[in-house]
């Protein structure tokens, strides 16, 4: 709650803090003098604030290598924002990693003979400031 003194008969606020998610608004009229003047309030109102997009993206060291070969997945987050990233081959979480100015990184030696589409789910620290969001799937190939 705040008060807000009236200035030809009306009152102003505005703020840049209010968190994700929907918020209920209304304004309530209490007159300094009650002799003169009956208080109101306004009908409730509605606003919804969304959390900013992010965007990730999924860049790997090779499209194409052998088994036991290290591979490198490194995923941008834009705008960098606090959170972390869940690798995925296929619908299998691989690891989750902290994002860290921006980006995360993760190796590995495990992939199996075959065909993999991987990607990365960037999950944000506050959801109340930052969106998820989920890169482009990036093929990459394991040979024996």
């Amino acid at each position: 709650r705040r008060s807000f003194d009236l200035t030809s008969g009306k009152a102003s606020y505005s703020t840049a803090s209010l968190a994700d998610g929907t918020h209920k608004l209304s304004a309530t009229f209490v007159p300094a003098d009650s002799a003169s003047y009956v208080g109101s309030k306004s009908s409730v109102h509605s606003l919804k604030i969304n959390a900013h997009p992010t965007v990730t993206s999924l860049k790997t060291s090779k499209a194409n290598i052998t088994k036991g070969q290290k591979l490198t997945l490194t995923a941008q987050e834009k705008p960098a924002a606090a959170g972390s990233v869940k690798f995925y081959d296929g619908g299998k979480r691989l690891a989750t990693v902290k994002v860290s100015k921006g980006s995360a990184l993760f190796i590995t030696t495990a992939l199996t003979v075959g065909n993999h589409s991987l990607k990365a789910t960037f999950v944000p620290s506050s959801t109340v400031a930052d969106a998820a969001s989920t890169s482009k799937v990036v093929k990459v190939k394991v040979a024996k």
